[in-house]
């Protein structure tokens, strides 16, 4: 909303002034069409508000060209991705004010239930949809995959005096994280770690206590150690001694205030904690190294992805982990938004306006909200998979046809506002004068003048905006 404050006159107003003798001025000699240079100041500003339900300059001398109505689509989902979430947000809305974005970070899982419950008009989560969830939401209509970003799971730890970079592999990670190595100078820690002292005390572990999208990634990375007994899933049956957080937020503040502590996080969350968060370099199996988590390692591990299925599709089989390629971060994953292509499904709380935003926003998020991807150390996504997105955004349908904005006439013109000014006219005493379409200007004069002039006239054009103002009018005597 904004208020812009004009003083508006006429380019050149005729005043049409019936002088009676009695009111006459000695020294005041008016002839025929005088033009007089008035001088004065705005006493009362007409106020010009736009807003979205109101067509922006309408009654102040602008267009009537309709900005959007207002909007707010929800989502919910996957702490994963919430940090990028929420910088797309405040992009988009930056440039579009018109449409509020309220995603909350409550975990992959409750992230497709409040889809299937219809609480919110879109889930996210770094899960692809199992099976049973396909049926579930397909009882309210088709439900879409659409990849948003590429992100990195940290392994991280708080170990008094030790550095970044501790090594780790799958086999090691996976009986750390089931409780079979139960402390930091075990043995086949120390193997992967010479010239390392690592202290004797209990080893901690952190995990994630709400349904995760985080552990699915992270558990589905241990699957490759044929160690891991406790499978791949978004809510896993961890030792009893570990503690449980909610949210990657949650995790990193513990092991932030515990040490001894480890526990996975997205790598934004340990990139930029303060101070920043220690964390494992992981075995890239193929190629025998360990791997620093790093925008660009992640990069590469998503660099060689084809082969996406369509977004009504099964995204099970897409697996990002373990990449072979050479210096791929081994723990990467695609993060995804869940979408129904049938908005209709959502009865009277969808409308076509609404369908519009949600497409619009889908669209700007795998296109230009791809830029805030990188200063947060996520990876932009590839060609081939904003392609994939495209494809799939454009099959979104509302009462069977894509969704389109809609155009309402405008609103009826609110009634003339009165503005008033001084001018000073010394020595005159009095006029009563008419004019200016037909619309009564009332002068009073006793060395200033008090004018009250209707606005909204299409005649009118600004002059001021506060302050003093200078104007010529002319002036004609009716005789």
């Amino acid at each position: 909303m904004f208020r812009k404050s004009y003083l508006v006159l006429a380019a050149a107003i005729t005043l049409i002034l019936a002088m009676g003798p009695a009111y006459a001025t000695p020294g005041l000699s008016l002839g025929s069409n005088a033009s007089y240079n008035l001088t004065g100041k705005l006493l009362a500003n007409q106020s010009c508000n736009s807003s979205p339900s109101a067509y922006a300059g309408q009654a102040c001398g602008g267009t009537t060209t309709p900005p959007p109505l207002n909007v707010t689509l929800n989502g919910a989902g996957s702490t994963f991705v919430y940090p990028l979430l929420t910088a797309i947000d405040s992009s988009y809305t930056s440039i579009n004010p018109s449409v509020r974005i309220n995603y909350q970070g409550v975990g992959s899982g409750t992230g497709i239930s409040d889809l299937e419950d219809k609480l919110v008009d879109f889930g996210a989560s770094d899960a692809p949809l199992t099976g049973s969830q396909t049926v579930a939401l397909s009882f309210v209509s088709t439900p879409l995959t659409i990849p948003d970003t590429v992100g990195a799971v940290a392994v991280a730890y708080n170990l008094p005096g030790i550095r970044k970079g501790l090594y780790l592999n799958a086999n090691v990670t996976a009986e750390i994280f089931q409780g079979n190595i139960t402390n930091w100078n075990d043995a086949r820690i120390v193997a992967l770690n010479p010239g390392i002292t690592l202290p004797p005390n209990p080893i901690m572990i952190v995990h994630r206590s709400d349904s995760s999208g985080t552990t699915f990634v992270f558990s589905g990375y241990c699957t490759s150690s044929p160690f891991w007994k406790l499978g791949q899933s978004k809510t896993i049956t961890w030792p009893t001694s570990a503690i449980g957080a909610v949210g990657n937020q949650g995790v990193a503040a513990v092991i932030q205030g515990t040490t001894y502590t480890v526990g996975y996080v997205e790598l934004d969350y340990a990139l930029s904690a303060s101070p920043p968060m220690t964390y494992a370099f992981m075995l890239n199996v193929a190629q025998g190294t360990y791997i620093e988590p790093t925008l660009a390692s992640s990069a590469l591990a998503a660099s060689t992805i084809s082969n996406l299925p369509v977004g009504d599709g099964n995204w099970t089989l897409v697996n990002l982990l373990n990449s072979p390629a050479a210096g791929a971060y081994p723990i990467v994953s695609f993060s995804y938004i869940m979408v129904y292509r049938e908005l209709n499904a959502y009865g009277s709380t969808m409308t076509q306006d609404r369908a519009f935003a949600l497409v619009q926003f889908l669209s700007y998020v795998i296109h230009q909200g791809q830029d805030q991807a990188a200063p947060l150390n996520y990876v932009p996504l590839p060609a081939n998979v904003v392609a994939n997105g495209d494809a799939t955004i454009k099959s979104i349908t509302y009462d069977g046809q894509p969704p389109t904005e809609v155009s309402l006439p405008p609103p009826p013109s609110p009634p003339p506002t009165p503005m008033s000014l001084e001018v000073d006219l010394s020595g005159m005493v009095g006029w009563n004068v008419e004019g200016l379409s037909n619309s009564v200007v009332n002068l009073l004069v006793s060395h200033q003048v008090s004018v009250s002039i209707p606005v909204g006239l299409a005649s009118f054009t600004p002059l001021k905006e506060s302050g003093n103002f200078e104007q010529s009018i002319n002036l004609s005597t009716r005789g």
